[in-house]
């Protein structure tokens, strides 16, 4: 694919020079360097000033509306957005729209009968769109809160695990929802829309692999934004068989690989799996050796990672705080000299500049030097409205490999 297709989105540059120069921090906004999709502040009993739940949920969609969110929203023919945050004065809660379905989520301190009832009502008249609500413990700590209280429904109710699915859309696109999970995480995280928009408006004509995909909801985005190619990475294929809906709910081809980020990533890159499984073998320990898909190697124009924060697998550990280039080098090599990595990184503790600098290091060793790195801005997407004392979690890198 031609560079010129690859012109990244507005936002502050940084041009790696031999001595790896940190970002400065301007190149590193406070509101990108703090945000997770799954964690929120514990859940106190006493709601903040005293206000009643449904006043502070009138206060946060009379904030979108003033700020123009949600007809922003409209324009790109997107009905699912967050409606609440819990720094809005609720601690410990999250409310979400996905299409028709109101999603209220608690992962502290669950809400009583009353503030359920409350919460429904306005929500259905609020917004004339809604024709559900529907409300989920998150965590155990929520799930010991309501049995402790008498609530039978400390789990995911049986008689909604296998409901049918519904549908919201997203920058144009259908995307499947099913409001109770035991996965437990909604089939997509919102969050990441600035990076599905980012990769539908740079996919035409080029060949794309989105690890750790999850869903598929970049892959979809991906190939309707007229990608050559879209292969998906997960090890899950229940999540890829989410995955296969959501294309085929959008007439878009693309496919789909369950494996193990390590294997999949460390062959398609042209790397060994030295000290880990390997095919038909056994271990360096002499632990009998899992299979895994044999791979040739390939580039891709652009290689999508956003890894979860931490976590084992049979053939390597994913942890995004203390060894990101375990992550970034097998993507960096993956990816076609003059292409784009667009990772994500949601660690709390981690700062913007010092991540972006780890990942520019390690393309240099790695010998797929960076040429370009940038964050993606993701502040004309923020529907969470938090704190200014309290930035996010989230932070996305636009990494553009040089040219050989």
């Amino acid at each position: 694919m031609a560079a010129a297709s690859h012109r990244l989105a507005p936002g502050a540059a940084h041009a790696p020079q031999a001595s790896s120069a940190r970002l400065r921090a301007k190149h590193a906004p406070a509101h990108m360097q703090n945000r997770t999709r799954a964690r929120v502040p514990q859940c106190s009993g006493q709601l903040a000033g005293h206000a009643s739940l449904t006043d502070m949920l009138e206060v946060a969609i009379t904030t979108r509306e003033r700020a123009e969110f949600f007809a922003r929203a409209e324009r790109e023919d997107t009905n699912a957005m967050r409606l609440f945050h819990g720094e809005e004065g609720c601690p410990g809660l999250a409310v979400d729209r996905y299409g028709s379905v109101a999603l209220v989520q608690s992962w502290r301190e669950p809400l009583n009968a009353t503030q359920k009832a409350e919460v429904r009502e306005f929500l259905l008249s609020r917004i004339p769109a809604l024709n559900r609500v529907v409300f989920h413990l998150r965590g155990a700590a929520a799930r010991r809160a309501a049995v402790e209280s008498g609530d039978s429904l400390g789990t995911v109710r049986e008689d909604e695990v296998n409901e049918d699915l519904t549908t919201f859309r997203e920058l144009g696109l259908n995307y499947a929802f099913q409001p109770l999970r035991k996965g437990g995480d909604p089939s997509l995280f919102l969050d990441f829309r600035p990076v599905r928009r980012w990769v539908r408006d740079h996919s035409e004509g080029a060949d794309v692999l989105n690890l750790f995909s999850y869903t598929c909801g970049i892959g979809v985005a991906a190939a309707a934004g007229g990608a050559a190619s879209v292969l998906n990475v997960d090890h899950s294929q229940t999540y890829l068989d989410y995955g296969r809906t959501n294309a085929e709910l959008n007439n878009v081809s693309m496919s789909n690989l369950a494996e193990d980020f390590f294997p999949a990533a460390r062959q398609l890159a042209g790397l060994p799996m030295k000290g880990r499984a390997v095919r038909n073998g056994r271990g360096r320990r002499g632990a009998r050796a899992r299979r895994f898909s044999k791979m040739n190697p390939q580039c891709f124009d652009i290689v999508v990672l956003d890894p979860p924060t931490k976590t084992k697998t049979p053939f390597g550990a994913v942890d995004i705080k203390n060894d990101y280039a375990a992550l970034s080098k097998p993507a960096l090599l993956a990816t076609r000299p003059g292409g784009v990595l667009v990772a994500s990184n949601h660690a709390h503790d981690v700062l913007a500049e010092d991540w972006i600098e780890s990942v520019v290091r390690c393309g240099k060793k790695a010998g797929r030097p960076v040429a370009d790195a940038r964050l993606l801005e993701v502040e004309c997407d923020d529907d969470d409205f938090r704190s200014p004392n309290k930035p996010h979690l989230l932070k996305v890198g636009l990494f553009t490999t040089e040219f050989v």
